[in-house]
């Protein structure tokens, strides 16, 4: 009998410490997820343009879209060509990143795309140019 009790606790430790560890893990990966990913208001990203610690600006929206106005010193890659991912894989990977499109949809995209290439710093801007450009 004490040989079969020990048997079913040693069976429901090891069967806890895999669930623990499975939960641990997707949560690490959630939380990271949400660490890296972010988004921020039209403001915050005008305050962090102008501040001394400005990111690089990414434009993900079309040439076209581009040459009716764009933000100041932003670089275009056009999330819509078929050289996007190469384009954003010759990025340095550890550098910080804004990027914006025409309503922040396209950018959100790009950012999940840009984390799971591997970026660690990229953050999204809500809004995208069509608000920036109705206030700045």
């Amino acid at each position: 009998m004490k040989f079969l009790l020990f048997v079913s606790i040693l069976f429901l430790t090891f069967c806890k410490r895999d669930n623990s560890t499975s939960i641990s893990t997707t949560t690490t990966d959630a939380i990271a997820e949400e660490v890296i990913r972010k988004d921020i208001s039209i403001e915050e990203a005008y305050n962090w343009i102008n501040s001394a610690n400005a990111p690089t600006l990414i434009d993900v929206r079309t040439p076209a879209e581009y040459a009716d106005g764009h933000i100041a010193g932003s670089t275009m890659i056009d999330y819509k060509d078929s050289s996007f991912d190469a384009e954003i894989d010759k990025l340095d990977k550890d550098a910080t990143y804004l990027i914006y499109c025409r309503s922040g949809n396209r950018s959100g995209k790009a950012v999940h795309k840009m984390i799971g290439m591997g970026f660690t710093d990229v953050t999204n801007m809500e809004g995208g140019y069509n608000a920036w450009s109705s206030k700045y």
